[in-house]
């Protein structure tokens, strides 16, 4: 959309819808259909109870941006109002140790327990970290809310706070720090299982992401620094050179994931999600059809990026290089 949307009449009542949509905590349940009608009902439940409000998929930070954007262009207080919210929700849902759950409040059962992780997973930590910093160093985007300088010292405290949770959660193999899991224990920081068909393992995109945004650190501490080298240093010796990560469909219609040889290095670029191959051949033919619609592979334009990033002269990096 061009920036001038943000001001129709579309995107006020979209807003209007996002606005119903909000928990009464601060976040937002994730994979809603804005522009389709409220679900009255369904809505009361959420707000009242809290449940349904994550960082997975986009949910929260995508509404608070998007709050944002609209508020550029139609001062209406109630979007100002509802981004604040969220703010104070990304502060409450924070750990101790600097680090966020996937849920909050966390969801209960056995079956979804791992939604009170410390959750890299589809990239739900960095998108938490990336908005935080866009706060307090008052990013255009949202520059139009005049924040205040109270709201970015907040802001800016709990980014810290997740840097350190970032450190502290790099696995150590050996006695050498590698990367980092999917999901991480919320009190021992120490890599764990999510679903039956996601094991404890180190995860080359979530991990490449993380590195990405600890390489955009102004000043990095020694700290940081390490934790950058050691993971690119890990992805460098856990590469898989001219080989490409396809999806395909069987002859029985059904889908499927295999490597095949690529004629460029770093084709693929990237590391299996689990730690061995036999792992991925012996998996139990139950999660067949679920572990084929994974990326197994990470992501190769992120490891490209991180490979390369290092040794080009940008001034946060020169530490790094």
């Amino acid at each position: 959309m061009s920036a001038e949307w943000y001001g129709t009449e579309q995107a006020v009542n979209i807003a209007d819808t996002v606005l119903h949509y909000q928990t009464a905590i601060g976040g937002w349940p994730k994979n809603v259909g804005f522009h389709k009608h409220v679900n009255q009902e369904e809505m009361a439940r959420v707000r009242k109870s809290g449940i349904g409000a994550t960082f997975d998929n986009g949910a929260t930070l995508s509404e608070m941006r998007f709050l944002a954007k609209v508020y550029t262009y139609r001062k209406d207080e109630r979007y100002r109002n509802a981004f604040l919210k969220a703010f104070n929700y990304i502060l409450e849902a924070q750990y101790d140790n600097g680090g966020w759950p996937q849920f909050y409040p966390v969801r209960k059962g056995r079956s979804v327990s791992y939604s009170g992780q410390v959750t890299y997973n589809d990239n739900a930590y960095v998108n938490v970290m990336n908005m935080l910093r866009d706060i307090f160093t008052d990013a255009p985007c949202f520059r139009s809310l005049a924040l205040g300088d109270e709201v970015r010292a907040q802001a800016k405290a709990s980014f810290d706070k997740g840097v350190d949770c970032i450190l502290k959660s790099q696995i150590l193999i050996d006695g050498k720090l590698t990367a980092w899991c999917a999901q991480h224990d919320s009190v021992t920081l120490q890599p764990v299982k999510a679903r039956a068909y996601e094991l404890p393992s180190i995860s080359g995109a979530e991990s490449a992401n993380i590195v990405l945004l600890l390489m955009s650190i102004p000043h990095p501490s020694d700290d940081v620094v390490k934790a950058v080298k050691s993971a690119v240093k890990w992805f460098d010796e856990h590469k898989i050179a001219d080989m490409r990560y396809e999806r395909f469909r069987d002859k029985n219609g059904k889908r499927d994931s295999r490597l095949v040889p690529e004629g460029r290095l770093y084709g693929m670029g990237a590391l299996l999600r689990f730690g061995d191959a036999e792992t991925l051949l012996l998996r139990p033919q139950r999660y067949q059809e679920k572990l084929s619609r994974r990326d197994w592979s990470g992501t190769p334009r992120w490891l490209l990026l991180v490979l390369q990033q290092p040794r080009k002269s940008a001034e946060n990096l020169s530490q790094v290089a």
